[in-house]
């Protein structure tokens, strides 16, 4: 993520806790209706809506807006797999969930070595551990490490500066190299899904992708990567944060979406119930699609989708 001037950063607070309409505090979501709102009363019954094809976001103008999109609504893995229907509707109870696991092939760009050197191995364990206690406290749903390497310099397309129109194509430029790697130097190596962890900004308007929504358990489609390059602490006067445990949000939203979560099953009510001066702008749940306001903490619709879409994959 872009450091930002403080003063930048107290005016979007000061914005995200007047009116409560946070629309007019970030870019435009991509991955959303035509209108770019987004329901704080998602359906827990209804099929998820056809989603859109994916548009640049919007330039925010001022080059110090802390927020951008975390990606683009990604398509629905199993449209891509032959002989299935659409991913489960959202179903079941909390009370009733079992324990599963999600078994995640880990890897690391150059940019990551870069920025945390002789410490890249403990800091990728960090994040997983990380991912594991958020996911089965949210749906009991374990995060094991099977697999953790560094991939050979020259493995993705090289980093440029981009402006927000850009993004999209380095994003996908870079899901496509790492699907290319992993089919070519591990076809067969056991796993729900893999996750690329960069240590640089890859795409200057994304901070992260899913190849598709729902492909955990498919070693074709299960992939995902996202920006975790090393934190900032960023305070307010008064001692309020901002921007906290970002590398940990933006993997969580991805994998999110590779076990089913969508962004229009988002909400900014839910995260009211958990929310801290410690984390300030953190005013929605974690699959709304703005890096900048979300928190660590699903929605009951994306709750059920996951644990729908978990127990139709066995993960």
């Amino acid at each position: 993520m872009r450091s930002v001037p403080l003063v930048a950063l107290l005016i979007a607070f000061a914005g995200c806790t007047g009116s409560g309409d946070l629309e007019s505090q970030t870019p435009a979501d991509p991955g959303v209706s035509e209108s770019g709102s987004i329901s704080t009363v998602p359906s827990t019954t209804a099929p998820p809506a056809e989603e859109p094809p994916r548009e640049p976001p919007q330039d925010p103008g001022n080059g110090t807006n802390p927020d951008k999109p975390l990606d683009g609504e990604p398509e629905d893995c199993q449209r891509l797999v032959a002989g299935q229907g659409t991913f489960a509707d959202p179903a079941g109870s909390p009370s009733s969930w079992s324990e599963r696991t999600l078994d995640v092939a880990f890897a690391v760009d150059e940019t990551f070595l870069e920025a945390y050197g002789e410490n890249w191995t403990a800091r990728a364990e960090g994040l997983a551990a990380g991912l594991e206690a958020f996911y089965f406290e949210e749906v009991r749903i374990h995060v094991r490490i099977v697999h953790l390497v560094a991939l050979p310099a020259g493995t993705l397309p090289p980093f440029v500066a981009s402006t927000p129109l850009e993004g999209f194509d380095e994003a996908d430029a870079i899901m496509a190299a790492l699907k290319a790697h992993y089919n070519a130097t591990y076809p067969g190596l056991a796993r729900d899904a893999v996750h690329l962890l960069l240590g640089g900004d890859a795409a200057g308007s994304v901070a992260g992708q899913a190849n598709c929504i729902g492909g955990a358990g498919y070693l074709d489609a299960g992939y995902s990567w996202a920006e975790a390059s090393p934190e900032e602490d960023r305070a307010l006067p008064g001692g309020a944060k901002v921007l906290q445990q970002m590398a940990l949000k933006v993997s969580a939203h991805e994998l999110g979406h590779v076990l089913g979560a969508h962004h229009h099953y988002a909400n900014c009510a839910e995260a009211a119930a958990w929310y801290s001066p410690q984390d300030a702008l953190a005013t929605c749940t974690l699959m709304y699609n703005d890096s900048g306001l979300v928190s660590l903490g699903f929605s009951t619709p994306n709750k059920l989708a996951i644990r729908a879409l978990a127990d139709a994959n066995d993960v």
